[in-house]
């Protein structure tokens, strides 16, 4: 073969590598469970006491000051009268969530006013799975515009969808078994990574439960030992039809776990939840869901 008929081989298969490389990443990047725990949220050390470990979960107000908030006594009201009470109820609610968000009931409602931080109850329990290296704090504003582009002569590009998660933590002194049983009421599956899924009609998760110990998983040999400070609920915006419908349902599904478990509900930063935080996150949602839109 001449060297011209050599050259254009290798550039036909280069070309063909790279777009073969930006399938890969567009439908099978995002594999990896996306989700980071804070390093303050969970203590790294064995031998604390739970006196000393509960020090450790204390969450800053700015004024520097903090108090425990229960979702059972607390001034911060999580429904009317009419909010469904039952595991039922709230999975009825799921199941119509594709239904659309412009006109759902915000079910949920908060005292006005400005969040508190919440110091949770009970003592930490130290994950003895070693730690997955740093980690970083979970937050609904970390998304990242990632966009993974591949150019070639052909004009060929592959952008990556923004991704954008929402996350809502429930905390207190949480039994294993409790929780179980509460998970299994609104429907959530044991399964991939070893943490729970509430699955959509086609299968996929809409909707997940973390350990907030790390590495974040739960193991059903041992759950009836388990004692947590807390769990993580989040959803990927960028992975739901509907980001706005499905983050009412999270918000109905938290809320419910945190009533029968007497704990509290509160944001990804760990501070009691007000109606002025949801509407910030709903607010949020809306202007990302317009943003995939254009």
């Amino acid at each position: 073969m001449e060297l011209q008929e050599w050259l254009f081989l290798i550039l036909g298969t280069a070309i063909v590598g790279l777009v073969i490389h930006g399938f890969w990443v567009k439908y099978y990047g995002s594999d990896r469970l996306p989700l980071k725990l804070d390093k303050q949220f969970v203590s790294d050390r064995s031998d604390l006491s739970p006196d000393e470990a509960l020090q450790q979960f204390k969450a800053e107000l700015p004024n520097g000051g903090a108090r425990v908030v229960k979702v059972g006594d607390s001034s911060i009201p999580v429904g009317d009268p009419n909010r469904p009470s039952s595991a039922t109820s709230v999975n009825q609610n799921l199941d119509h969530q594709g239904a659309g968000s412009g006109n759902q009931d915000k079910d949920v409602k908060f005292a006005k006013g400005t969040p508190e931080s919440v110091e949770a109850e009970g003592p930490f329990i130290e994950d003895p799975v070693a730690s997955r290296g740093s980690a970083p704090q979970i937050t609904s504003d970390a998304a990242k515009d990632d966009d993974v582009e591949t150019d070639t002569d052909l004009g060929t590009s592959f952008e990556a969808k923004p991704e954008l998660f929402m996350v809502l933590n429930v905390l207190g002194s949480i039994q294993g078994q409790a929780l179980l049983e509460g998970l299994m009421a609104l429907e959530f599956e044991y399964g991939d990574k070893s943490i729970f899924h509430r699955l959509g009609p086609t299968g996929a998760p809409v909707m997940s439960v973390a350990n907030a110990v790390e590495p974040g998983t739960f193991d059903l040999a041992t759950i009836d030992q388990l004692e947590t400070p807390g769990v993580i609920f989040f959803m990927g915006a960028h992975e739901v039809p509907d980001p706005v419908a499905g983050f009412e349902a999270m918000l109905q599904s938290a809320v419910y776990l945190a009533e029968e478990l007497g704990a509290t509900l509160c944001d990804d930063r760990r501070s009691a939840v007000t109606e002025q935080t949801l509407e910030h996150l709903r607010q949020q949602l809306q202007t990302y869901q317009f943003n995939q839109s254009r």
